[in-house]
């Protein structure tokens, strides 16, 4: 996460792979099971920076961009005509 934040050019230095995505949403979840709210806060920051287009130090703290998945952007279909009787 600190990488993210101070050097996002070299976050793919880290070798994230979908295992240890799946390692630390399993963290996430466990943390939620225990009832562990400041465990579950502070790996959720972590996710979420992670997980970020950009991350950015401003004035007023971090901004976090996230772009959307590209599955919303496809063409919306086209709602079934109602009719009432």
């Amino acid at each position: 996460m600190n990488l993210k934040i101070l050097f996002p050019d070299k976050i793919a230095e880290l070798g994230l792979n979908d295992s240890t995505w799946q390692g630390m949403k399993d963290k996430l979840d466990s943390f939620r099971q225990d009832n562990n709210w400041w465990g579950f806060v502070n790996q959720a920051i972590r996710l979420k920076i992670l997980a970020a287009d950009k991350v950015e130090v401003a004035d007023q703290g971090l901004e976090i961009t996230m772009l959307p998945p590209e599955s919303f952007k496809s063409e919306k279909k086209p709602r079934p005509e109602r009719k009432n009787f």
